[in-house]
């Protein structure tokens, strides 16, 4: 029985973006579909080392493309908001580097929305990260982490210890409790 790759965009090829592509073309679990920036002399180098990877100056090409299950967003942090608005809004998930938003603390995150089952790292390793990354950043407050967890309570309570954190349960589909 064959894996399913999860197919991805990677949005922003300056600093962050070609370490970011070159992880997803690696990566055994996804599979790098589109590269995109507003630079056509930034993707040009791409074309050579990745053939069969799309490359576009436009956000729309990649969200057209049904077999894109997510984009990962590797622009400046003042862009993310709207890319992942725009990226989220068709359906995808997005995907943004949490170390350069928390660098820039006019861009920092309020809020960490995190599945505490994710694969490697998992949730808990992500959200001790999250709360490292707020610790070296003096000027900033660390963002609070909201760890969705619907079963297991008891063992992601006692993970977290020390972590700061607050749990959410499961939602019905459709109604918002």
């Amino acid at each position: 029985m064959s894996q399913h790759r999860v197919g991805v965009a990677v949005v922003g090829c300056g600093y962050w973006g070609p370490n970011m592509v070159r992880n997803f073309a690696e990566h055994e679990g996804s599979e790098l579909l589109w590269v995109c920036d507003l630079s056509s002399e930034r993707l040009e180098p791409l074309r050579r080392r990745y053939p069969g990877v799309g490359l576009t100056t436009r956000l729309d090409e990649v969200l057209a493309d049904r077999r894109v299950d997510a984009v990962c967003i590797a622009t400046p942090s003042a862009t993310h908001f709207e890319l992942a608005r725009r990226v989220l809004l068709s359906g995808r998930h997005a995907l943004e580097l949490l170390e350069s938003a928390a660098a820039d603390p006019a861009h920092a995150y309020n809020i960490v929305l995190l599945d505490w089952q994710v694969p490697e790292p998992d949730g808990v390793q992500l959200a001790r990260r999250i709360a490292e990354l707020g610790a070296r950043s003096p000027q900033s407050a660390v963002p609070r982490v909201i760890m969705m967890s619907g079963h297991d309570r008891e063992r992601l309570l006692h993970a977290l210890d020390g972590v700061p954190t607050t749990l959410g349960g499961r939602c019905k589909p459709g109604t918002g409790d």
